[in-house]
């Protein structure tokens, strides 16, 4: 079995494993959704029912006073007297807590109570109350309860209490009901502890249910997974051959269609390099037309003043020396020449600032025929290994667009920026212009093949595309432009800048 049938079988089983889990996954979380909500309101309602069990303790004591005040015309004393011992033989079915405080100081303090009922505990009867006394979370429930019943007479708290009959600590729920005409704090209230163990029971049936559901998706998906393998091992062999013959076709095409895009871009680059050095040499001759004066000069001199006899050696070996100078520039200019036309794909060692001068003298032409200021700032001892013949062209690349930008703006004051130096592990290079930057819109696509916003009869836009590749794939680097505002002898500039990193040797 091949790696392709391999994949075909795999692909539908994992599709299979992975939406089981998917829909079970979704499946549990709903019913986990629904298992919350009803523990939700299964606890909300067991808590309303305690909220009602304990309030009729309470209105069954009030009523108790009323009663009495309406029936028996007895002093307050002995109303008092009259509704305890009446209270003390009603059941509390309801709840087993139930007492009465008297209220001696409403805001509170050591004593600010007195139980004088209490229908569980007989033996906390005349015992004072205080407001500092805590529950298990430290907090001081009864201060907030004088605070309620000051306020609306009445007051529900919840806090944690030990239950009497096994000490555990549970929640406790209790009402406090202020009676004005008896000065009576009346309270009744009931621990919270048997909605945990009807909690804890649901929980657990819904902890079976999920077990139950992951068993039976883990069956139904051994069962699907299962005829599906057999199917797609019956299919597999005959796609994987389609697929095969798809691919090798597909790769074969892709192989020519890539040819022959390098074929073209090659042709191109070749292009964009003639059209360079057809320039470069119209700059050369205008660069020779000085030099070539000179050494016609003073040729033409020596000779006169030889023939009228007043040639002395101090001015001949002075010509001579002018003469020789020139020529030597001459010499420069062709080996420079020479040395980017032949193209030598070497990778080598060389100095950053010798190719810099390079670069500079073969676009010196250009640089005096538009009168471009060159302002530079080379660093010296910066060694590179990498391709100086390539480095020049993109130097040259980027010259080139930042001169047609001077010169198609007119702009007056021309000015070039060209800096080198080092940072950390990498050799900057940065060349930058005054001719107003390059567009927003149109500086994310500068580096794309044929990109250009010259007229065809002038760029192939191949410029720029060529000079990223140089860098990046070519030499490791990067190079990146953007548009930016500086200032140069008080006075402020737009232009584009160009940065070259690359790494040192």
């Amino acid at each position: 079995m091949n790696k392709m049938t391999s994949k075909i079988i795999l692909m539908p089983l994992i599709f299979i494993f992975l939406m089981s889990i998917m829909v079970s996954y979704t499946y549990i979380y709903l019913i986990k959704l629904h298992h919350n909500e009803n523990i939700r309101n299964f606890t909300e309602s067991y808590n309303e029912e305690q909220y009602k069990k304990i309030k009729n303790n309470v209105d069954g004591i009030r009523n108790t006073i009323s009663y009495a005040n309406k029936i028996y015309d007895e002093t307050q004393s002995e109303l008092k007297a009259r509704v305890l011992r009446r209270i003390n033989h009603i059941n509390m079915i309801n709840t087993p807590y139930v007492f009465i405080l008297k209220l001696i100081n409403i805001n509170g303090g050591d004593n600010f109570a007195k139980i004088i009922f209490y229908n569980n505990k007989p033996q906390a009867i005349g015992k004072f109350i205080s407001d500092s006394k805590k529950d298990i979370n430290n907090k001081y429930f009864l201060k907030k309860v004088l605070k309620d019943i000051k306020q609306k007479g009445y007051s529900y708290v919840i806090y944690k209490h030990a239950k009497p009959n096994n000490k555990n600590i549970n929640k406790k729920l209790t009402y406090f009901y202020l009676d004005k005409k008896f000065n009576w704090i009346i309270t009744s209230s009931i621990f919270l502890d048997e909605v945990n163990t009807d909690i804890n029971k649901k929980n657990k049936k819904f902890e079976m249910q999920i077990k139950k559901l992951i068993q039976l998706t883990v069956f139904i998906t051994i069962i699907l997974s299962c005829i599906l393998g057999i199917i797609s091992y019956f299919f597999s062999k005959n796609i994987s051959k389609q697929i095969e013959y798809t691919k090798e076709k597909l790769k074969i095409n892709v192989a020519k269609e890539i040819e022959k895009n390098q074929l073209i871009e090659k042709q191109l680059i070749k292009s964009e390099k003639m059209v360079a050095m057809g320039e470069m040499i119209g700059n050369i001759a205008h660069q020779w037309r000085q030099p070539l004066s000179v050494i016609s000069t003073a040729s033409t001199g020596i000779i006169m003043q030889k023939e009228y006899g007043v040639l002395d050696d101090d001015k001949l070996i002075k010509t001579c020396h002018a003469i020789n100078d020139n020529a030597q520039y001459l010499s420069k200019t062709i080996d420079d020449f020479k040395n980017f036309i032949k193209g030598d794909r070497t990778k080598e060692i060389f100095n950053l600032k010798n190719g810099i001068d390079s670069f500079l003298n073969l676009v010196e032409g250009s640089i005096k025929n538009y009168n471009i200021n060159i302002i530079l700032d080379l660093k010296k001892n910066i060694e590179i290994n990498g391709y100086e013949n390539e480095l020049i062209q993109c130097c040259i690349n980027v010259f080139n667009n930042a001169k047609d930008v001077l010169v198609e703006n007119n702009i007056e004051d021309k000015l070039i920026f060209l800096s080198i130096y080092k940072k950390e592990d990498k050799a900057i290079i940065k060349i930058k212009d005054n001719g107003g930057g390059i567009p927003d819109d149109i500086l994310p696509k500068i580096f794309e093949p044929y990109f250009t916003t010259k007229h065809q009869s002038q760029g192939t836009g191949l410029g720029l595309h060529m000079t990223h590749n140089l860098i990046v794939d070519g030499m490791g680097g990067t190079i990146e432009a953007t548009k930016q505002t500086y200032t140069y002898d008080d006075k402020e500039y737009t232009g584009a800048e160009f940065v070259i990193t690359l790494p040192l040797n």
